[in-house]
């Protein structure tokens, strides 16, 4: 595997390729806040940065700001952003820890869409489908919702029917396999696969070891392999045909996983306060990711996410300690 260094100068945010070209993003450039959460390039290259303070939007050139207005109701519903998705009218939903709203690119204002009468639940993930539908998952509340985009603009919500089991509506994250499996990982029960007839199956289960199930995120190989990404076990794969999950090589069990994302054969591993790994999946080797600073030092830093463009230009989102 050709070795890939990333280069980065006490930043928060950087947008750079394999060539290592970069642009650094800090809070001096207008970023909300030194902790990203979550990351969208939409369909017109934009870059969705959400955060525990606020939305940015960065087309290349300027970056513009967004934050919850109480007296307003056009404004972001809530400044502490962690999901994003982008349906079929190029508009921006987004998910923060009191509700779900959605970004009108028509007019360039917000609207919240209610997911439960009286509720802002706590939004984990969302994801748009094969099919064109959009899943957003909550921690409780119902868990997982379906949205419904009525005649006009406005999107409503209804309860995605899955599993009558409360304990299942802690969702942690949501991901669709390339066959269409949809992805459940619920914190206090396990993690589910449902394919496209309904059915659901039990793919990892809580234990006397495990009493909770902290998946952050979920991806899939070429092969059909899925990756699971946990804060508390590392990487877990598994493989149809499979008795159930295994974990990944040694040195990432004691790591605890923010992000695993597959892109080209390689799946990319983010960890917290341990950089970033990348796995490729043809030859097996594991390669860990030095991220320096222009005086050449390895920085020790959290790697919260990343994600890339359609120009294979990777953005990556950490929060620098040192």
């Amino acid at each position: 595997m050709k070795r890939i260094i990333l280069t980065a100068c006490f930043i928060f945010l950087a947008v750079c390729t394999f060539a290592q070209d970069s642009i650094l993003l800090t809070t001096k450039d207008g970023l909300c806040s030194s902790e990203p959460q979550a990351l969208h390039i939409d369909t017109e290259g934009n870059l969705w940065i959400g955060t525990k303070n606020g939305l940015n939007k960065y087309d290349g050139f300027q970056m513009k700001v967004y934050y919850n207005d109480p007296l307003s109701d056009n404004s972001l519903i809530n400044d502490v952003v962690q999901a994003f998705a982008e349906d079929d009218g190029r508009n921006i939903l987004i998910g923060t820890t009191a509700g779900l709203c959605c970004y009108r690119m028509d007019n360039h204002s917000f609207y919240s869409i209610p997911l439960r009468e009286g509720l802002q639940p706590n939004v984990s993930g969302i994801i748009k489908r094969k099919n064109g539908d959009i899943l957003v998952s909550t921690h409780g509340y119902g868990g997982l919702y379906r949205i419904i985009r009525n005649e006009g603009q406005q999107m409503t919500a209804e309860r995605f029917e899955w599993s009558d089991d409360p304990n299942t509506h802690e969702i942690s994250t949501i991901f669709e396999g390339s066959d269409g499996t949809l992805w459940i990982s619920s914190r206090y029960s396990g993690v589910y696969a449902m394919d496209s007839s309904g059915k659901v199956e039990k793919r990892l289960d809580v234990s006397e070891e495990i009493k909770a199930i902290d998946i952050s995120s979920i991806c899939q190989d070429m092969d059909g392999k899925v990756y699971l990404g946990s804060s508390s076990l590392g990487v877990l794969v598994w493989e149809a045909g499979s008795e159930g999950t295994s974990l990944f090589p040694d040195e990432l069990v004691s790591k605890k996983v923010t992000r695993v994302s597959h892109h080209n054969g390689v799946v990319f591993i983010c960890t917290e306060f341990g950089g970033m790994y990348a796995y490729d999946t043809t030859t097996g080797a594991l390669e860990s990711l030095r991220i320096t600073a222009e005086d050449g030092k390895t920085i020790e830093n959290q790697v919260n996410m990343m994600a890339f463009d359609k120009d294979d230009n990777v953005v990556f989102a950490l929060n620098n300690k040192g």
